[in-house]
C-alpha cells in the first residue's frame, strides 16, 4: 500500500469523524485563502491520487482537529481518537490474564458481529503476543 493512500485514507477518516462533507472542507480551505482546492481535489487526496502540499496539509489538520499529523507516516502507530486511546490505556493497565480474557471477549464480539451480517469468512483478527512493560506505556 502506498503512503499516498495511507495519508489519504487517514484524511478521509478524519473528515468523516468531523462530520464534514468534501464540499464543507473545500469551503473552509477557501475561507482560509487556500486557492485551487475544490471538492474533486479533496477527493483525490483521500483516494491517494494526489497529495496536498504542506500548506494545505497543515490547514486540513487544523480543520480536522488533528494534534499530531506526523504519526500518519508510521504504519505501526495508527491514528487513534480519544475513546480508542482510553480503551488502549485501560487495557495496558490490566494484568496479563485479564488482558487475555478481554481479547477473547473482543474476538467473540467480532465473530458475532460478522456472523450476524452474513459474513462467516471473517475470523478473529487479534494476534496473541507477549506483553512487556514497554508496551504498557500510555498512548499519547
Amino acid at each position: 500500500m502506498s503512503k499516498n493512500f495511507d495519508i489519504g485514507h487517514t484524511l478521509r477518516h478524519l473528515r468523516d469523524k468531523s462530520g464534514l462533507s468534501v464540499k464543507d472542507v473545500a469551503e473552509k480551505l477557501e475561507k482560509l485563502a487556500i486557492d485551487n482546492v475544490k471538492d474533486k481535489t479533496i477527493y483525490n487526496y483521500e483516494v491517494g491520487r494526489t497529495m496536498p502540499n504542506a500548506d494545505v496539509f497543515l490547514e486540513l489538520c487544523v480543520i480536522y482537529g488533528c494534534e499530531n499529523p506526523l504519526k500518519w507516516w508510521n504504519q505501526d502507530n495508527p491514528v487513534l481518537d480519544t475513546d480508542e486511546k482510553d480503551i488502549v490505556n485501560k487495557y495496558r493497565k490490566l494484568p496479563r490474564d485479564t488482558q487475555i480474557a478481554a481479547q477473547r471477549q473482543l474476538d467473540a464480539l467480532y465473530d458475532i458481529y460478522y456472523l450476524q451480517r452474513g459474513d462467516p469468512k471473517r475470523t478473529s483478527h487479534y494476534q496473541r503476543r507477549p506483553v512487556d512493560d514497554e508496551s504498557r506505556k500510555d498512548v499519547r
